[in-house]
């Protein structure tokens, strides 16, 4: 009998030790969950003092918006590292805060560290690197270095002449509802041909020509479907040089003030087709 129970609390025992976790795992768990929490609250953090820094930055509040934004770049190089173009869109804001308070040797430093990141990523920051080339034409002249203003002054050209040339954008195929409620979709249509008309004005709005034309993909499908959905099908199939000339003033209109504007339009004769059976 005796026998008999120890042999029952033997199996008790390695029962209790088989379902529960061993105390490394439990252990690591912990640590995970709190790695987690802490970054979070890390990124959080990050966010709040960015967007606290560009706001008194707006309200001219330099000296608070400087303190905001270099904690925001302590944060943002623990969070994403010494490389990362989070941390070079802090640094930038740092450097903006310090010129504008005269401190300008200050500047020069966030925005060469800055540079130094977007140029490690050719062709993806033009727009950002345009901008902080300006900048540190204001930074030199405070510092009374013109002399180094002329190599600046060529790089921005250099940038804006490799955003000016033309460039075309396929119209999406979409399907869109008339007026008189009719399903139709558009498909192999052709390229929207655009001209940038002013470089810099597209370099204060955007990153790269890449940017460019993924803003403008949406774009296109947004104007088709104001002018298609205004129109009926007999319409649509009768007077598609009017809806082409209706796309392009619709997309000018969007796009003129970031410095760009259609060139040209293909023909929409055969571009629209119906769905069959209609609504």
């Amino acid at each position: 009998m005796r026998q008999s129970l120890f042999v029952s609390a033997a199996w008790v025992i390695l029962a209790l030790l088989l379902i529960m976790p061993p105390a490394a795992a439990q252990s690591s768990g912990v640590d995970g969950e709190l790695e987690t929490r802490q970054a979070s609250e890390l990124a959080r953090e990050g966010r709040f003092a960015e967007r606290e820094g560009r706001f008194a930055e707006r309200e001219g509040r330099f000296a608070e918006a400087a303190q905001l934004s270099l904690r925001a770049r302590d944060l943002a190089e623990r969070q994403f590292g010494p490389s990362s173009p989070e941390l070079a869109a802090t640094l930038s804001d740092l450097a903006y805060c310090y010129l504008r308070l005269r401190r300008f040797s200050e500047a020069e430093t966030e925005y060469q560290r800055a540079l130094a990141i977007y140029d490690s990523a050719p062709g993806r920051y033009q727009g950002e690197i345009w901008l902080m080339l300006e900048r540190l034409l204001e930074v030199y002249a405070g510092l009374g270095r013109t002399d180094q203003s002329a190599a600046l002054r060529a790089r921005q050209r250099d940038i804006e002449q490799a955003l000016s040339a033309p460039f075309d954008r396929d119209i999406p195929d979409l399907e869109f509802i008339t007026t008189d409620l009719k399903r139709v979709r558009t498909h192999e249509c052709g390229a929207i041909s655009f001209k940038v008309d002013d470089a810099r004005a597209l370099l204060m709005s955007f990153s790269s020509i890449e940017d460019v034309k993924r803003r403008t993909e949406l774009l296109i499908g947004s104007a088709l479907r104001r002018v298609i959905g205004s129109s009926s099908s007999s319409q649509m199939r009768n007077e598609a040089d009017r809806i082409a000339d209706e796309v392009r003033e619709a997309l000018d209109g969007e796009i003129k003030f970031f410095g760009y504007s259609v060139r040209a339009m293909p023909r929409l004769g055969t571009c629209f087709r119906p769905i069959n059976p209609p609504l």
